[in-house]
């Protein structure tokens, strides 16, 4: 979860720098990975079997916008990462802002 949330930054650093002149940086999320994308270059990231990720983000994806770093088309209640494992039960939710700053974790 901190190399997801690392990540997360990452891509939000790359469009608020205007690297590589992309339209977009941002990061999906799907069933055992999600995807860094932007640019021309994906990067899958594999999550252990044991931990499920989701989003209600629209389309599980969030894109950052350039030189802002705002979050694109943000709507408030539809900005929560869902976080899952299997293993030991535990799930907990991170609420991210229209900045794209991690607010909480419960």
């Amino acid at each position: 979860v901190l190399q997801m949330i690392s990540d997360l930054k990452t891509q939000q650093l790359k469009a608020m720098s205007g690297a590589q002149n992309a339209s977009a940086f941002g990061i999906r999320f799907a069933n055992g990975f999600y995807t860094l994308f932007g640019n021309t270059d994906d990067l899958n990231v594999t999550l252990d079997n044991s931990v499920s990720i989701s989003s209600n983000f629209s389309g599980n994806t969030i894109t950052f916008l350039p030189l802002s770093g705002e979050i694109q088309n943000f709507v408030n209640g539809q900005n929560n990462i869902f976080v899952s494992d299997n293993t030991d039960g535990t799930a907990f939710t991170l609420v991210v802002n229209k900045y794209g700053v991690v607010e909480s974790k419960n």
